[in-house]
């Protein structure tokens, strides 16, 4: 049992990191990210699902990113409460964006984003590294929502950064905001 939250975390990456290179973990933490990865699937399957949607296998809260790519975010409430528990952009401007760093292997992987449309949001694009991997159209009647989607790493197994940022926007859009509840990624096959 991990003596502290220092302690519980690393362990939590280092599982994850398991998972999604499938290959055993030799316990470096080196490369450990800094901010506290949010929550796991395995403690609780059915923490924050919509009604029909299957738990996958590990995820991360919005809140939890390593780094801002650009803009300045906010775990909070959308304004009137509709949103909670989940990351908006204040800035509010086209290239904002968050990154997470984790280990990824060859393989392919389902991909489980959670997020809120609403009437002012942007485009999300989601990227592995250089390669952008998902587009995602934020706009739309305030509704929570999941996207789920696969892809494939053909190339080589390594350490890269997970980003999610807002590249433009619908043309009935009336802004760039992204409002991000959490991900999950599963190793498929």
């Amino acid at each position: 049992m991990p003596t502290g939250y220092t302690d519980f975390y690393r362990g939590l990456f280092i599982t994850i990191e398991s998972i999604l290179t499938g290959l055993p973990v030799d316990g470096e933490v080196s490369k450990a990210p800094t901010s506290d990865w949010a929550f796991d699937h395995a403690e609780n399957p059915t923490a924050h699902q919509t009604p029909g949607e299957v738990a996958l296998g590990g995820g991360f809260m919005a809140d939890s990113y390593d780094s801002e790519l650009q803009g300045t975010f906010a775990y909070s409430a959308v304004p009137g409460g509709m949103f909670s528990k989940g990351m908006y952009n204040i800035s509010a401007n086209d290239g904002d964006g968050v990154q997470w760093f984790g280990r990824i292997g060859i393989g392919t992987y389902e991909m489980c984003i959670a997020y809120y449309r609403h009437t002012g949001a942007g485009i999300m694009k989601f990227a592995i590294g250089a390669s952008i991997i998902d587009i995602t159209d934020m706009w739309g009647a305030a509704a929570y929502t999941i996207n789920k989607f696969q892809f494939q790493i053909t190339g080589n197994e390594g350490f890269y950064p997970f980003k999610f940022y807002i590249d433009g926007k619908n043309p009935s859009s009336t802004g760039y905001w992204m409002f991000f509840y959490y991900w999950s990624l599963t190793k498929s096959a």
